[in-house]
């Protein structure tokens, strides 16, 4: 048998909600213990994990790219705020500007392909 460190809901110690590699903060992660691998406690809270795929999350991709996507777009988007805030006429073929507006549809396509994936 191995011994797991967990956490559980409350003082009662009925319901595992945690899994540990090592005892960690009390003051953090209150109502820790340490169970037996064959625990019913450790057991039913393993069961109610999500089984992991070898596939990609198409989700997952799709949110990684956009969080790409902002990003890339923190450095133009602050150039061309503070050229509007000094009051300068940006235009349409300005380097930064035309970067955030491709940015931009990027970002809007992949929250269509997001939206048209199927409900979890």
């Amino acid at each position: 048998m191995t011994t797991v460190f967990v956490q559980f809901f409350d003082a009662s110690e009925l319901k595992v909600v945690a899994v540990f590699g090592c005892a960690q903060d009390e003051l953090v992660w209150p109502y820790q213990g340490q169970v037996d691998d064959s625990d019913p406690r450790y057991l039913a809270f393993i069961s109610s994990q999500p089984t992991s795929s070898t596939e990609p999350d198409q989700r997952l991709e799709i949110l990684g790219e956009l969080a790409k996507i902002d990003l890339a777009a923190v450095r133009p988007a602050r150039a061309v705020s503070i050229a509007l805030a000094k009051g300068l006429d940006l235009p349409s073929d300005n380097a930064d500007l035309v970067k955030l507006v491709a940015l931009e549809n990027q970002a809007i396509q992949l929250r269509a392909d997001l939206a048209a994936l199927p409900a979890e």
